[in-house]
């Protein structure tokens, strides 16, 4: 039969185990949303950046053919 001290250093170290299960799997969605977040945004920063490049495009040749016009 076990003591209680050996008892309870058992359910202590399970629980150690446990919590450093938890903490790690924690961790990994935490990783994961972060990266996910990051990349949403490089998306649409780059997103944003092409569409304000593109915009600048067409009013250069809209203005380039109101020129050709005149």
């Amino acid at each position: 039969m076990l003591s209680a001290k050996q008892t309870a250093a058992g359910i202590i170290s399970d629980a150690r185990m446990k919590a450093e299960s938890e903490h790690d799997q924690i961790l990994e969605k935490a990783q994961s949303a972060v990266a996910g977040m990051v990349a949403a945004a490089t998306g649409k920063i780059v997103l944003q950046a092409s569409t304000a490049e593109s915009y600048e495009q067409f009013l250069t040749a809209v203005e380039r053919g109101g020129e050709d016009e005149q």
